[in-house]
């Protein structure tokens, strides 16, 4: 399985307007011990945001908005410059992505993105695990955001990401 390279989450500013939080209680961010002695700050998961594979942007976003009532918050098109390739669609604060496959693509597994608060004890934690393969070391992205990302047993991509 080849890994997923195209993680836009879009302006985090739009995504931070429409995507709420998962209810948590009072969870706040504590300190642990790892099993080679070191304490760490807890990291906080915030909410998911599914990427949706799509053939067709244009027929999509008709669909999600003029069927199923959700409002497009973002894409990537000023960005590059070309047709929409990623898209974020919203409503009552649930935010969907949408991501535009390459011809011949055939996704038979998710892209789950991850919001999460305090995201370098979680990825150390992962690559102490030896979790974290190529091209998924934590970065920071162009938009404002960093991410890290690994496949689960079942190749399902989970990318984790700290609005900046």
């Amino acid at each position: 399985m080849k890994w997923v390279g195209r993680w836009y989450p879009g302006p985090a500013a739009a995504v931070r307007e429409v995507a709420r939080e998962v209810p948590v209680g009072q969870l706040q961010a504590s300190t642990e011990t790892i099993e080679d002695g070191t304490r760490v700050s807890e990291t906080r998961l915030l909410s998911l945001h599914p990427v949706v594979p799509v053939r067709d942007m244009a027929a999509a976003l008709e669909f999600y908005e003029g069927k199923l009532g959700f409002q497009k918050v973002f894409d990537d098109a000023a960005e590059r410059g070309a047709a929409i390739s990623y898209a974020g669609v919203s409503r009552g604060g649930l935010c969907l992505h949408l991501q535009t496959m390459a011809p011949g693509e055939n996704p038979t597994v998710p892209l789950i993105r991850i919001a999460v608060e305090n995201i370098e004890p979680l990825y150390e934690e992962y690559k102490a695990k030896e979790l974290i393969g190529p091209g998924g070391h934590l970065e920071a992205k162009p938009w404002g955001s960093k991410d890290f990302g690994l496949y689960d047993l079942n190749n399902a991509a989970l990318v984790f990401f700290e609005d900046s």
